[in-house]
């Protein structure tokens, strides 16, 4: 988000780095989905990065409900 900010959010920057991250298994699903939920103002241009993710984000929390629920089955 920083790097993104201070970059001036090259348009889909952010979601490449989320996606490769994700990809890599370099970051967690719920890891990705606390930082959508952390309101802080500690670091800024969460504003910007969230509006470029959140489709994405989106389709995490999806794929994540939906494997819940087959592990349920």
């Amino acid at each position: 988000q920083v790097h993104c900010y201070n970059s001036n959010f090259p348009k889909g920057m952010l979601l490449r780095f989320f996606v490769h991250f994700y990809d890599m298994e370099i970051i967690e699903e719920e890891a990705f989905l606390a930082w959508k939920e952390d309101i802080t103002q500690e670091f800024p241009g969460k504003g910007k990065a969230l509006f470029q993710v959140n489709q994405w984000l989106t389709w995490l929390e999806t794929a994540e409900e939906e494997e819940s629920e087959e592990e349920a089955d």
